[in-house]
């Protein structure tokens, strides 16, 4: 590993309760936080059930450089970043105040990718789920990996999206596999599988029952405790236990009137002490409500950044927060980061930078699933 368990305690031990409180909290919109003093490294998150997501992750570089250069040097603007995105493939359609961020950010993207590859366009969970096909759904989890390697995204989100199929009107029912608990927890494991193989964090969400996007963020869900192990848990209990995922997403929805980022039922004793999960849990961008209640209850991350540390940092010295509750979720981000930063040197899954070779294995992974789950 990057750290042994040793050496992530002795981390620990020379971090400040500043660099603490900081390195829980989100950093930009897609990244974590660092700590140069300590040699701890970022790890760049990013939506990816269906593939790369460029306005992410162009968003995301932008955001750094703000930070860091506390300019862009008049390169940006939202509607300029937008053309960006829209157009990246065809510059000719960028103004010339425009065309310098398109250069930046293409320069970026080379260096990390090493071409200029594009990523590929992946089949949703639900007819992931149609296709009753475990290799099949392994594969484009594969090809989801390598890509995500190749990008340099050390945890990619929604790989999978386990959430029941309930509510016809949901939004993102898209991203979901199935209405039937059985299917969903005998296929979403094989993408965590495919996705881990490449030094790539899956991520299983949303932790549990975010079954609607209608007043998805604090609407309180009564569910009883036998409807919650037959119907909503099976999928994550699958990627947590066959899977082993590397991390999972809490949901912004209350479950019996506790919401999920502060409920210590679910994240501690359900999630970690009955299924084993020894991973890290970060919220759903903005399902943080109360930052103390959700350290204390077990959510180690909390999403998008910046966000100040302070609350953290007055808890704690006020006596509301315990110095062990703390420590216990920046060592779950530090086990992460050792794991996504060694596993991916690891040679047996090294990344090939054989363009031609990663577009038609991609390519063959998304015509297979299309093949077996297109017609249902």
């Amino acid at each position: 590993m990057l750290w042994s368990r040793e050496e992530q305690e002795e981390l620990l031990h020379q971090m400040t309760l500043e660099e603490k409180a900081t390195l829980v909290n989100g950093a930009t919109f897609f990244g974590m936080a660092e700590n140069e003093r300590l040699k701890i490294p970022r790890l760049q998150l990013l939506d990816g059930g269906t593939g790369i997501n460029f306005e992410q992750l162009f968003g995301d570089y932008v955001s750094r450089r703000e930070q860091t250069d506390k300019s862009t040097n008049g390169m940006t603007g939202d509607s300029a970043l937008v053309h960006v995105i829209d157009y990246f493939y065809t510059p000719e359609k960028l103004s010339e105040e425009e065309l310098p961020l398109y250069h930046w950010i293409k320069e970026k993207l080379q260096k990390q990718v090493g071409s200029a590859y594009a990523p590929a366009c992946y089949p949703p969970g639900i007819l992931l789920g149609a296709t009753f096909h475990k290799e099949v759904v392994e594969k484009v989890g594969e090809a989801l990996g390598e890509e995500a390697s190749r990008f340099g995204v050390d945890i990619l989100l929604g790989t999978p999206n386990v959430n029941i199929h309930r509510d016809p009107l949901a939004g993102r029912l898209f991203e979901g596999y199935s209405e039937d608990p059985c299917v969903v927890a005998e296929l979403a494991p094989e993408l965590v599988k495919g996705v881990q193989k490449y030094g790539v964090a899956a991520n299983v969400k949303h932790f549990a029952a975010n079954n609607q996007e209608t007043n998805r963020v604090g609407v309180n869900e009564t569910i009883s405790r036998r409807a919650l192990e037959e119907i909503y848990f099976p999928g994550f209990k699958a990627c947590v236990k066959e899977g082993h995922v590397q991390t999972v997403m809490s949901a912004y929805n209350r479950i019996n009137k506790v919401a999920c980022s502060e409920n210590h039922w679910l994240l501690t004793e359900k999630l970690r002490q009955e299924w084993g999960f020894d991973g890290m849990v970060v919220s759903d961008w903005g399902a943080v409500y109360h930052p103390v209640e959700a350290i204390a209850a077990g959510n180690d991350v909390a999403m998008p950044g910046p966000i100040s540390p302070d609350a953290i940092i007055e808890a704690v010295k006020a006596g509301d927060l315990t110095m062990d509750s703390l420590n216990r979720a920046v060592l779950a981000v530090l086990s992460i980061i050792s794991y996504c930063k060694d596993q991916a040197d690891q040679p047996c899954y090294d990344v090939s930078r054989d363009d031609a070779a990663l577009v038609e294995k991609t390519t063959k992974a998304c015509y297979d699933a299309a093949a077996e789950g297109i017609v249902l």
